[in-house]
């Protein structure tokens, strides 16, 4: 996992909103998690990204206060990969104060 801007992260998700690529979400926290393998990016903003999830609820991150990662499948335990999603890349998002981690997955 290397630390990544904001403006990196958002220009990713931007990215996979133009190319309509569908993405897996995955949230952590001490008391949630949650989980979708077919969302998609529908909109992708300064202040936060909105994610239509396989159902087509809506989630939005709002990014002013989240600290961001780029991930790939080598920083995840071997075990935890084979029940993920094929990827080949994602952003973590984390709100430090809230414990709380997001993983998008592409």
């Amino acid at each position: 996992m290397k630390k990544m801007s904001k403006s990196d992260a958002l220009n990713l998700a931007s990215k996979w909103e133009r190319q309509n690529q569908s993405i897996s979400i995955f949230c952590f926290g001490s008391m949630i998690a949650l989980s979708s393998k077919n969302g998609r990016v529908a909109m992708c903003l300064d202040t936060c990204l909105e994610v239509l999830l396989a159902d087509e609820s809506v989630l939005r991150i709002f990014t002013s206060e989240a600290v961001f990662s780029s991930v790939g499948p080598e920083d995840f335990p071997a075990e935890t990969v084979r029940l993920l999603p094929k990827f080949q890349q994602g952003i973590r998002v984390d709100f430090q104060d809230e414990q709380m981690q997001w993983y998008l997955l592409a």
